[in-house]
């Protein structure tokens, strides 16, 4: 099959990005991006979980009685984007707050 896309310049940079960060083409990276997200058991669980308890809670118990194939993708998708969130520079702030921690003794008082 071919494409052809009409893209705002920021989401064809953000495209570019992600490919780039993988090491990937970018016809090849549109590719598993495509093959992610088609696959019918990969989005049907919530890939963010809700900060309020009680929904996290029946979220999990969802995920963890899900058949293992639905739950080995929903938690692969859900991977998946916390890698490219890190790596984005939203994320990178983030993630250094915890690298500060690195080989330190962490003591909750």
């Amino acid at each position: 099959m071919t494409l052809t896309l009409e893209v705002p310049p920021a989401v064809e940079k953000t495209f570019r990005a992600g490919a780039a960060r993988r090491g990937l083409a970018e016809a090849e990276y549109l590719r598993e991006l495509l093959e992610r997200d088609a696959a019918p058991s990969a989005a049907a669980l919530p890939i963010c979980f809700s900060s309020d308890p009680v929904t996290r809670r029946a979220q999990l118990r969802q995920l963890l009685t899900a058949p293992p194939d639905l739950r080995a993708a929903t938690l692969k998708a859900t991977g998946q984007a916390a890698a490219e969130y890190y790596a984005s520079p939203e994320g990178r702030g983030e993630l250094a707050d915890w690298r500060a921690l690195d080989g330190e003794a962490f003591h909750d008082d």
